[in-house]
């Protein structure tokens, strides 16, 4: 089976995880803060904080930027559930508009058909590896809390600044199949210092009295209005990501030059290929194609599956149509774009390891039908 995502490790992370463990110091330490440096710089920010997951950095970020039970964000149907489910967690209430069809991210033309007036944040998700429109965007959002879900997207940039150097909080994924790995983990990203600290206190319930007997100065620092839990990242992820985020670079060119190829052998199958508009710098965390309708996606699939060709469908259901939100008043038809990228858009396999001549067969095997 040729492999939809596959992270993409050698002999350095396997050392540098090695070297760890050998230290015995395996928790949270000293790995964690060099790669939190690291990470703030290429992402060109003031604070990071690594934690557990991505999922848990947006969780953080909202509290740390203070959003309350009730508050309403406005984000997009066509993301990942545990977007929703984190703001749904809160007792906030989400408030959809629609994706553009072509880079499948918020369209500021729907945001500006909403009322926004009322909105106290705002989860921008850079999806399948491209950014959204960020200067649009926020001429709409104004000075409403912007949270940039770059989960997908590390490596990419807008008009040449870095995704993730935007925002109140940006924030990214590192679980396994993202471009960037720690196995699992997240990084949360900022330059307001007091939303730093309050991110700080929420991923951890206090630092050990051995940590601070070693550094004197250090206190354990306490808000009296969020409850923090146990999002840690460990130093042998951290090690991990150290060598990854060395290797980024090539990653995402690696994705670029099958892309590349993808869309010079599929451009006349009639399938509608994915693109980059001219304001930022595609890095293909997912290669997605859309089909005419439901129907012929399901012919697609069964026939790559068939050829030991794993496919993926993200997402099968806009998050307006969650049963969460049975009682929410949210109707289909309410989003007809993202409803119909729901039935008919599928993802082929990209990441550093696909050989070219893997994508030559996948070409070979989509031309067939």
């Amino acid at each position: 089976m040729i492999k939809l995502s596959c992270p993409s490790i050698d002999n350095d992370e396997v050392k540098a995880v090695s070297d760890v463990l050998k230290g015995l110091n395996i928790a949270e330490g000293e790995r964690t803060r060099e790669f939190e440096d690291r990470i703030r710089k290429h992402a060109q920010r003031r604070y990071a904080v690594a934690v557990s997951s991505g999922t848990s950095a947006l969780r953080i970020a909202l509290l740390a930027c203070g959003l309350r039970p009730g508050d309403k964000v406005i984000l997009t149907p066509f993301a990942c559930d545990a977007v929703l489910n984190v703001i749904l967690d809160l007792g906030c209430e989400p408030v959809f508009c629609d994706v553009d069809e072509d880079t499948f991210n918020l369209s500021p033309e729907s945001l500006m058909e909403i009322n926004t007036k009322t909105a106290k944040a705002i989860v921008c998700v850079h999806t399948f590896g491209f950014p959204c429109d960020m200067d649009r965007i926020r001429k709409v959002t104004g000075d409403m809390i912007f949270i940039e879900d770059a989960a997908q997207a590390v490596g990419s940039n807008y008009k040449g600044r870095p995704v993730g150097s935007f925002g109140d909080v940006s924030f990214f994924s590192l679980y396994a199949t993202k471009l960037l790995t720690t196995g699992e983990g997240g990084i949360l990203l900022t330059d307001d210092e007091n939303v730093y600290r309050r991110a700080r206190y929420l991923k951890t319930p206090g630092l050990p009295t051995s940590y601070l007997l070693r550094h004197p100065g250090q206190k354990n620092e306490i808000f009296q209005d969020i409850i923090p839990l146990n999002c840690k990242m460990t130093d042998m992820q951290a090690a991990m990501g150290i060598v990854q985020l060395s290797k980024l670079e090539g990653f995402c060119k690696r994705r670029r030059e099958i892309a590349s190829m993808y869309n010079e052998g599929l451009k006349d199958t009639g399938l509608k290929l994915s693109k980059a508009k001219n304001f930022g710098e595609h890095v293909y965390s997912r290669y997605t194609l859309t089909c005419r309708d439901e129907k012929e996606r399901n012919r697609y699939v069964k026939h790559l599956i068939k050829n030991n060709i794993e496919i993926g469908i993200l997402w099968s259901r806009p998050l307006h149509m969650s049963p969460l939100l049975v009682k929410s008043g949210y109707r289909e038809g309410d989003f007809p774009v993202a409803e119909k990228l729901s039935r008919t858009v599928f993802s082929i396999p990209i990441h550093p390891n696909l050989t070219d001549k893997e994508a030559d067969f996948i070409i070979e095997k989509i031309r067939e039908m």
